[in-house]
């Protein structure tokens, strides 16, 4: 039975090298089933999920929802905002890292059996210059990392390329001096600082493995001046969560966090560079509203 809801459908077709898109055109005939009005945009350049996710919400849309990866949802989410309509999510990106913080199903049946569900969550969001984002943010290494893999274009992005680019980076990269400030202090050399509100980035790396997109906070992880050697061995304890008990790891959570060092680094948002330091993380409690299980 159809509900009396409109539906804004932005898809990014290239995303998951084609699985968003096999992915709409399975679930399309449950789309007309089940609301009064479906409207669908493919995005054709960076931004453009901006763009049509703004103007889906100018329009009055009851549902805005993105197909694609965690990429395609950052930039859905900043049209979006501010304001009160609901995002659903069909995760068939790459690697679909807000889907998974949230137990949101990345299969067919289960991410529809969520939208179909309409269970509403409000959770929190981060920004940083001026750009809300989803998942994490930070600086040094794996900014350095999301700069090199952003150079390559959005098809090349997946776990398998941002490790081999990670590698690449690695061959270079010097520790930088910086100094964080939140409900404490910490400067020294340091290899990154990442700014969690959700738990995943990056294609299955738990880099803020204790973050709750719910409490109001972001969660900090401080990785200090690491070697080469000892940047390799952590890589693996990443993926579950275990580096933050390295000995040159550490982790707080605030409401903001402020991270000097020098101008050169960049500061990455979801994966996406946004700006340079200096740059203040924010907290943005109960900012939006998700179709997500409870």
């Amino acid at each position: 039975m159809k509900t009396s809801q409109s539906v804004t459908v932005i898809l990014n077709p290239k995303a998951g090298a084609g699985r968003a898109l096999r992915a709409w055109q399975a679930l399309q005939p449950q789309f007309r089933q089940q609301f009064r009005h479906v409207a669908y945009e493919e995005t054709e350049a960076p931004g453009h999920a901006t763009f049509l996710a703004q103007e889906a919400v100018r329009r009055g849309t009851d549902l805005v929802v993105g197909v694609g990866g965690d990429g395609t949802l950052h930039e859905i989410v900043n049209g979006m905002l501010p304001g009160d309509t609901p995002l659903g999510v069909l995760p068939f990106g790459t690697g679909n890292d807000f889907a998974r913080g949230l137990q949101i199903p990345r299969n067919l049946k289960g991410a529809w059996d969520v939208l179909a569900a309409r269970r509403q969550r409000r959770i929190d969001l981060g920004r940083v210059h001026g750009q809300y984002y989803i998942q994490i943010a930070g600086t040094g290494f794996d900014a350095m990392v999301a700069e090199r893999v952003n150079e390559g274009g959005r098809a090349g992005t997946g776990p398998v390329t941002y490790v081999t680019t990670l590698l690449r980076v690695l061959l270079r990269y010097q520790n930088q001096p910086l100094q964080l400030e939140a409900e404490e202090k910490v400067a020294g050399k340091a290899l990154l600082v990442a700014v969690g509100n959700t738990t995943h980035y990056a294609g299955g790396m738990k880099m803020c493995p204790e973050a709750d997109p719910e409490d109001g906070l972001l969660d900090w992880i401080w990785l200090g001046d690491l070697t080469r050697l000892e940047i390799l061995r952590a890589l693996p304890l990443v993926f579950t969560g275990r580096h933050i008990h390295i000995s040159k790891a550490r982790r707080g959570r605030a409401p903001a966090v402020t991270i000097h060092g020098p101008s050169h680094l960049p500061v990455h948002a979801d994966g996406e560079v946004v700006g340079h330091l200096p740059a203040t993380f924010e907290a943005v409690p109960q900012a939006l509203t998700v179709l997500a299980p409870s």
